[in-house]
């Protein structure tokens, strides 16, 4: 997990170009409680590599430390939700959580997938939101953007 900031030092001084040559998979932009009442920021790449180096098709994204994505807050549960991608379209299961999962603030159905595109704004559990942004997106509106991120309405379709 990396902060925002710490991200955009990282990853910006090779421009768009070079950004969209070394990120070829979306990401999620989390806001979190943060210290003061404020919050963070917090980038997660939502293709991670398996063992064998090769990209997995599912990311699990909960407060267990197993998970691919750790979000350690007590409204997250353990094992909260699930991120897919099947030939191109990428999906978002809730797995029976106990504060639930939405989208674009509406609830999810336990286990049943809901199609997700670049802009769209995921909550998970009481606490956490984060927004699901194709690398464009997110260059655009994370590394090089001035305004808030969770305002965005994203137009790519990864």
């Amino acid at each position: 997990m990396q902060s925002l900031e710490g991200f955009k030092r990282r990853n910006s001084a090779g421009g768009k170009d070079g950004f969209l040559r070394k990120f070829q998979m979306p990401f999620l932009l989390v806001s979190s409680p943060g210290v003061r009442g404020g919050r963070a920021l917090w980038v997660h790449p939502v293709r991670n590599r398996s063992e064998e180096g090769l990209f997995k098709e599912e990311i699990s994204i909960g407060r267990a430390e197993e998970n691919d994505i750790v979000l350690d807050l007590e409204s997250v549960s353990k094992s909260h939700a699930q991120i897919t991608e099947t030939d191109g379209e990428w999906q978002i299961i809730d797995l029976n959580s106990k504060n639930g999962t939405t989208l674009n603030g509406l609830p999810l159905a336990p286990f049943a997938a809901a199609s997700i595109r670049s802009g769209q704004i995921i909550g998970f559990g009481k606490e956490v939101k984060a927004v699901f942004m194709g690398p464009s997106d997110f260059w655009n509106n994370a590394i090089r953007g001035t305004g808030d991120p969770f305002e965005i309405h994203g137009t790519e379709q990864d």
